[in-house]
């Protein structure tokens, strides 16, 4: 990452999944932003002992991607990780994945080790496959830099940085502890120099669903606002649900 460019990791909070879990190692432990390198059946990702394991996540959309970094688990009673392969693809299949860099020996029990592409390839999967034979692919944090998405830094410093997330150069804030009407969502995201997302297609609604399903644990309740009200009147364009525009 030679180049004057901001990298911003976009694997943080995605769709994660892998070949096996075992002992608590769920695939999300690896990109929720927890850097404990002590697993204790909780913080790190842990398959089963099989030949080729491998670890997943889904950007949501094609990225050009730079570089991958990987914070291995600390200890103990888990062999340390050896002869990774670091993959990119627009499939959600090891198939045709293309190689961003490869790793033949082995990487130190609770170390950060940075993969750089030899080029930026762009995709929207990227894959940890750990090959050579059988193992067990533990990890604690994987991180994934691009530069063409926007640091939530650049979305303002007036919410707390987790409530923040950024996607095609977007920012949103996800205020799930606050309750409230549709009036009080609208006049807090207009205070705070935004607006309720008003247009969701099939780039945004996998990425809002993400969001919202990391956070539910979290979620004042089940239903959350978004800009879209219903019109009861009568007459063609009267009556249903519609998006609200910034003119409405």
């Amino acid at each position: 990452m030679s180049e004057r460019l901001t990298a911003v990791n976009v694997a943080y909070g995605k769709p994660a999944n892998q070949s096996s879990t075992v002992r608590g190692g769920d695939a999300r432990n690896a990109n929720d932003g927890d850097l404990t390198t002590l697993h204790e059946n909780r913080f790190c990702t842990e398959t089963k002992t099989e030949n080729a394991p491998w670890w997943q996540v889904d950007l949501l959309q094609p990225y050009q991607v730079r570089v991958v970094r990987l914070l291995t688990r600390g200890c103990c009673g888990h062999k340390p990780l050896h002869d990774l392969e670091i993959r990119v693809s627009n499939q959600s299949s090891l198939q045709g994945s293309r190689l961003c860099a490869w790793y033949p020996g082995t990487l130190e029990d609770g170390s950060t080790k940075d993969f750089e592409c030899a080029y930026p390839i762009l995709g929207r999967y990227v894959y940890i496959h750990m090959v050579g034979g059988e193992g067990s692919l533990s990890l604690c944090e994987v991180m994934v830099f691009t530069t063409n998405e926007f640091s939530p830094d650049r979305c303002g410093n007036r919410v707390e940085p987790l409530e923040l997330t950024t996607f095609i150069r977007k920012c949103y804030e996800f205020q799930g502890t606050r309750g409230g009407s549709f009036q009080d969502a609208s006049s807090y995201c207009q205070t705070h120099g935004g607006l309720l997302v008003h247009t969701v297609d099939e780039l945004t609604l996998p990425f809002i669903s993400a969001e919202l399903e990391r956070r539910r644990d979290k979620l004042k309740s089940k239903l959350v606002w978004m800009g879209a009200q219903r019109r009861t009147g009568i007459g063609q364009g009267k009556r249903g649900w519609y998006w609200v525009s910034v003119d409405w």
